[in-house]
């Protein structure tokens, strides 16, 4: 073996030794020895970093992660050209996807987006993607331009670099151990839908009319049976966007949300319910919402991390939360889980608080 080969051998099976074996899994499944070219090093911190982290998930009851494998794993760009962002491909022993989730080189390798689930954004991409932000990954196209994975809409590149006044810088110090986890709390509340943009092809810029969909058809089969007239989902989105003057270039304008479900409640009969607007919401009030049992409305600004000259926002629902302080750290890990209208996410994605673009909640509540 190449003595650069065998550096980096002998390094990964210390870190990866390190690593907590959830549950009943099978060494091999998260012990392997992983072989790394010196030129790939980077690799290193991502695998402990990531095995860190699912390694809590599985001792926390996510028992589909069981026996999980590490698949393909990428550098991605940011948004000033610099690779400190790293996706990573969670499969089964099958190499069938689990999940993905995303890294930051800059900030000791957390995650900052995990999605839980058979589908995953990036899974045909091997190499020249740039991650902007949670849930925007674009390719470079040539040209000058990229191309938003998720949007499918193309941008000036030269724009996008130009405009950006925060500068992220990298670093090649790591520190990554076992996590000592205290504190954790995790609530998900089940049974809300998950729908599609793509399923709507009447309309486009639906990120609106479908997360509201997504919660009518929730209590509609929870107790208030009145909320949809026909149960068909793309209907209740299609009378979302009319009420609320959706069109195609402005999508739904934040002013119209508000008033327009309050519309739609009363409209079936259901005055008792609350739709209440945070313009600046924290972590604490997502929480409080989710324990109350509300999926409810999360505005994100993610085309503005796109496009700088862009004033378009992202709606998604809010299903859930999880939490937990690390004591190797000494860091809280704040995470909301949203159903994202994305088709390549999976079912439930996970978005670390802090690194957020949150502009408002709607809360819905009963």
């Amino acid at each position: 073996m190449n003595k650069k080969i065998l550096k980096a051998v002998v390094l990964s099976s210390m870190l990866i030794s390190s690593a907590v074996i959830p549950f009943g899994t099978s060494a091999s499944a998260n012990t392997n020895l992983i072989e790394v070219e010196q030129s790939e090093s980077w690799k290193l911190p991502v695998f402990d970093s990531i095995k860190n982290y699912l390694d809590i998930k599985v001792e926390n009851g996510f028992t589909e992660l069981q026996g999980y494998e590490i698949g393909k794993v990428l550098a991605l760009k940011d948004r000033t050209e610099k690779e400190n962002k790293y996706y990573v491909s969670v499969v089964d022993k099958n190499k069938e996807t689990l999940g993905y989730a995303v890294l930051d080189g800059s900030n000791n390798y957390e995650v900052i987006e995990f999605g839980l689930g058979k589908e995953e954004p990036l899974k045909d991409a091997n190499h020249n993607i740039s991650y902007y932000g949670p849930l925007s990954y674009a390719e470079n196209i040539g040209n000058g331009k990229v191309k938003d994975l998720l949007l499918n809409q193309e941008f000036d590149k030269a724009t996008l670099i130009n405009e950006i006044n925060e500068v992220e810088q990298p670093t090649d110090e790591y520190q990554v151990s076992p996590a000592t986890i205290i504190n954790y709390a995790y609530k998900y509340i089940s049974g809300v839908p998950d729908y599609q943009q793509s399923s709507i092809t009447t309309m486009i810029n639906t990120c609106v009319p479908v997360s509201a969909a997504n919660i009518i058809m929730y209590w509609d089969a929870n107790g208030y049976p009145n909320m949809v007239s026909t149960n068909n989902w793309i209907n209740v989105a299609n009378r979302i966007a009319q009420i609320m003057l959706h069109t195609n270039v402005n999508g739904v304008l934040p002013q119209y949300v508000t008033p327009g479900m309050r519309v739609y409640f009363d409209e079936h009969g259901y005055t008792g319910f609350g739709v209440t607007r945070d313009t600046s919401p924290t972590f604490s009030e997502a929480q409080t919402i989710v324990n109350a049992g509300h999926p409810s409305l999360l505005g994100l600004a993610n085309y503005t991390v796109i496009s700088p000259n862009a004033t378009g926002k992202h709606m998604v629902t809010l299903v859930g939360f999880e939490t937990y302080y690390d004591t190797s750290t000494q860091k809280w890990s704040q995470q909301v889980i949203v159903h994202d209208n994305w088709d390549s996410t999976g079912t439930q994605v996970w978005l670390k608080w802090s690194s957020l673009p949150v502009t408002d909640i709607w809360e819905i509540s009963n």
